[in-house]
């Protein structure tokens, strides 16, 4: 294994346990609401293609990485459910239809095309995920504002500007189309996103001391990285870029962890 598939494979596992404690979190929050659960399940296909692309990448499988395309080419819809759920109301049949069977046959071509195929296939796959995010972003921009409370207004547009800040993210997980990235950032992203909306869900006191403590992690993660890849004798600014990650997406997801058993004591007490 190369240091690049190592890097890419730590990451998407943290990726992947990542998303997964913030699905308990989530369940155990409000394990009823139809918005949750659209929510579980958009997660729960980012998750799936993290934790099937670490695997893959760790152990040298092509059929494993063929078929992290499958959850790979279904995000659109997920994120199109996601929208429904908070705009209450259905999306035009004909984007669903077409994202739903986009999503399938780009999945099943992506699981057993053939090698040679592999950077058309990325360049389709990316177009057809920003194609899907940009209809998710034209109803969430066209909603009609009365309908929904403040909040509700206030939350659409942290997801806004959090789906704008991840697309730069995912696009470097096409490592065919971005091989001058040396490691690929695309979990370290959705751990970015998930603990923003983790801490949106607080109240406006808690929110300061969260970004406060969450800053602190990502300084404190990024330096701990540079200063671990000065061990190693071929340092470069690949290997710091490849540690900081590592070190990034370990923290956030150990934070997760602790701020998910935290509440959980704390729900215990009386």
């Amino acid at each position: 294994m190369t240091p690049g598939l190592i890097a890419d494979s730590i990451v998407n596992l943290c990726g992947a346990i990542g998303l997964a404690v913030t699905m308990l979190t989530l369940y155990r929050r409000d394990p009823r609401s139809p918005l949750t659960r659209r929510l579980l399940l958009a997660l729960g296909i980012i998750a799936a293609l993290f934790l099937i692309r670490g695997v893959a990448w760790w152990s040298g499988s092509g059929a494993l990485d063929n078929g992290a395309m499958i959850p790979a080419a279904l995000i659109p819809l997920g994120a199109l459910l996601v929208t429904e759920g908070i705009l209450r109301r259905h999306a035009p049949r004909a984007a669903k239809i077409v994202i739903l069977t986009g999503g399938i046959v780009l999945g099943l071509a992506g699981a057993v095309g053939p090698e040679r195929f592999a950077t058309p296939y990325a360049v389709l796959l990316v177009l057809f995920q920003l194609a899907g995010f940009a209809v998710c972003a034209w109803l969430l921009a066209t909603r009609d504002r009365a309908t929904l409370m403040a909040s509700e207004n206030r939350s659409i547009g942290r997801l806004a500007v959090g789906a704008v800040l991840v697309i730069p993210f995912i696009i470097t997980g096409f490592g065919v189309l971005m091989q001058v990235i040396p490691v690929r950032l695309g979990a370290l992203g959705a751990l970015l996103v998930v603990t923003a909306i983790l801490i949106a869900e607080r109240g406006a006191e808690t929110q300061r001391q969260a970004v406060m403590m969450t800053l602190l992690r990502l300084s404190g993660s990024a330096l701990l990285g540079m200063a671990a890849a000065f061990v190693t004798p071929d340092v470069g600014a690949a290997q710091i870029m490849r540690f900081c990650a590592i070190a990034i997406a370990g923290v956030l997801t150990i934070g997760l962890a602790v701020d998910a058993l935290r509440a959980y004591f704390e729900s215990q007490v009386p």
